[in-house]
């Protein structure tokens, strides 16, 4: 049965010890995710596995690397792409649509303040590269996982069902400082363990960076423990063995995991150091349910938790295209070279420093230059072109969605028809990214969002020209209401009531583009919606699309939307939705239409209002 280690500290120090040093097998070969995530760092910055140069006859050269990961890599990211925009909240209840579409409201400021459009940017650059990204919530914004410091069980088939998570944080002092009052022991252990150097990675093998500011290396923790980790110190008791219901699901930040202390030299301890406890700065028992994870995959593969990647895909095609581009250019070193050669000995060494201007060379058998040209050289390039061919073909990375220019014997038939392929196929892995993003925002950001919204507070509320018209609107017959429940106001006539609504109207249009809402407490409580997110990819092809646009449009012959009959409406939306369409934009259409044409008289009349509202 498996003994848990004395303290956390040494439960720390065995779980990244068994993921930084240990493999896994997967049909029967080893698999290190954490060597994998190196290896595809340095590929993707044009960096060899094994170093950059080589030495021959004492002589060190720098070998070439020709990278073909970078250029397709960046085709996916951007094929991958989801913006902020593409957010929208679905009401599911007609009598809260309103309380709905304010959340949708209030979640696009959520973004814009956490700045989630570069994180979302981040997100699609890095998931075609290293496979597998993780987004994680705090309480600040949102905040995505370093994976080169991020150790869990490497053969897990997602985070729920890994026995581990931990996270390194290497921390300034001052970051530290700001913790204090949040976390306990911080100036103990800003005193006890800063360090002056850090790695990039945990191998010894790797460059120390010099710091001019200490460090102070921060391990965050979530998985289950003994309780007694919580009663104790994080220590045990006895000797380690515990019931079923003596675990807990936890999180711990604790620093000082490598902390060594010297102690007498004995032969069980040669070294005559020991590893001493650190210091907890935080602990906590959480649900794991509640953990702040989401994950996404590129393309998943069976016995391990990292995704695979544009880069590892052609691991293969780049070793070759390395190694091909590297004969040529030592052969087209050789090639530079003027060599002669002759049958005596008599002859000068080299002709460059043993002969002078002008000097007459006696020999008894002639001079020839040695022909050293690289006659492989078409071949060289013939077989990086056909590794160039099978990164294109194992990646999806046609042409021209990359921007290079078609040869100028393709048909645009056949252009098309092979981007439309292969932007088909990052159709697929954006909506595995889409169904990653909408997990993240309904799991952990709206509930956490609407704990707060649901206060009273007030709302600056911007929209378009109908938008803000229904707004202005749904304000003003909300202070009427108010004003005759209080009995402030008498009840008005129906032509009394359309008169108090244009003159309160008119009054808040000169606010501009913006309106200030006062939402009461409760307002977002109790809501049926769910969160959709349009990533169907309609503008990939601009000049389609709008060709799409106008066929459509010439079909309804021009009508709007409430004169055409039922069964043509019902056409027109089947049309729209196989050509990938939004429906949303289409939904209230109608009374939209109704609406303008209801403020068009007001509009002409009052043209310094309509000035105000744009």
């Amino acid at each position: 049965m498996y003994q848990y280690p004395e303290n956390i500290f040494a439960c720390i120090r065995q779980e990244r010890q068994d993921f930084l040093d240990n493999s896994i097998d997967i049909a029967g070969f080893p698999f290190s995710q954490y060597k994998n995530i190196q290896k595809i760092h340095r590929y993707h910055n044009s960096h060899y596995n094994d170093g950059d140069y080589e030495t021959i006859r004492e002589i060190t050269r720098k070998k070439v690397f020709w990278n073909i990961t970078k250029r397709r890599a960046t085709i996916a990211s951007k094929q991958i792409d989801i913006d902020t925009k593409d957010f929208l909240l679905i009401s599911e209840n007609p009598a809260t649509d309103f309380n709905v579409h304010l959340l949708e409201k209030e979640l696009k400021v959520w973004m814009k303040k956490h700045k989630f459009s570069k994180i979302l940017n981040q997100l699609s650059d890095e998931l075609p590269i290293y496979g597998s990204v993780v987004l994680r919530s705090t309480k600040e914004a949102p905040e995505i996982i370093d994976l080169r410091k991020f150790f869990c069980e490497q053969a897990a088939e997602n985070l729920k069902k890994s026995r581990y998570k931990i996270i390194k944080h290497e921390m300034t002092p001052e970051a530290m400082r700001e913790m204090d009052g949040s976390w306990k022991n911080v100036r103990q252990a800003v005193n006890d363990f800063a360090i002056t150097s850090t790695r990039s990675y945990e191998d010894d093998g790797q460059l120390n960076i010099e710091n001019t500011t200490p460090i102070i290396e921060v391990y965050e923790r979530f998985a289950e423990v003994p309780a007694a980790y919580f009663e104790n110190e994080g220590n045990v008791i006895g000797d380690g063995s515990y019931a079923d219901d003596d675990y807990v699901y936890g999180r711990f930040i604790v620093c000082g995991v490598d902390n060594l202390k010297p102690t007498e030299i004995t032969t069980q301890n040669p070294t005559g150091q020991y590893h001493a406890p650190g210091i907890i700065l935080f602990s906590e028992q959480i649900k794991k349910k509640d953990d702040p994870f989401k994950e996404c995959h590129f393309r998943k593969t069976k016995g391990r938790w990292q995704g695979v990647g544009i880069v590892e895909d052609l691991y293969e095609p780049q070793r070759m295209i390395n190694k091909t581009k590297d004969q040529e250019d030592k052969a087209q070193e050789l090639a530079s070279l003027i060599l002669f050669q002759t049958a005596t000995d008599m002859a000068a060494k080299n002709v460059l420093s043993d002969v002078g201007n002008g000097e007459i060379l006696k020999a008894q058998a002639p001079f020839n230059r040695l022909d050293n040209s690289n006659r492989a050289l078409p071949e060289m390039q013939k077989i990086a072109q056909a590794y160039e061919l099978l990164a294109d073909l194992n990646t999806f990375s046609a042409d021209q969605l990359g921007g290079k220019e078609s040869p100028a014997s393709a048909t645009l038939g056949a252009i098309q028809l092979q981007a439309n392929t292969s932007a088909s196929v990052f159709d697929y892995f954006k909506e595995n990214f889409g169904i990653f993003l909408n997990e993240f925002v309904t799991d952990l950001v709206l509930p956490e969002m609407e704990s707060k919204i649901n206060m009273q507070h007030f709302f600056r509320y911007t929209g378009d020209l109908m938008e803000m018209d229904r707004m202005r609107e749904k304000v003003v017959k909300g202070y009427i209401r108010k004003q005759i429940l209080e009995g402030k106001m008498d009840i008005p006539t129906p032509d009394e009531l359309e008169v108090l609504i244009k003159d309160w109207k008119r009054l808040y249009a000169k606010q501009g583009s913006h309106i200030w809402l006062e939402v009461q407490k409760e307002f977002f409580k109790n809501l049926s919606y769910y969160l959709s997110l349009e990533v169907t990819g309609e503008g990939k092809d601009v000049q389609s699309w709008l060709n799409n646009l106008v066929n459509v449009y010439k079909l309804t012959g021009g009508q709007p939307l409430q004169a055409l009959n039922p069964f043509a409406k019902r056409i027109l939306f089947k049309i729209l939705s196989a050509m990938g369409m939004s429906m949303s934009e289409l939904e209230n259409a109608e009374s939209e239409t109704d609406q303008a044409q209801g403020m068009l008289p007001q509009m002409q009349a009052q043209p310094q209002m309509q000035g105000a509202m744009q």
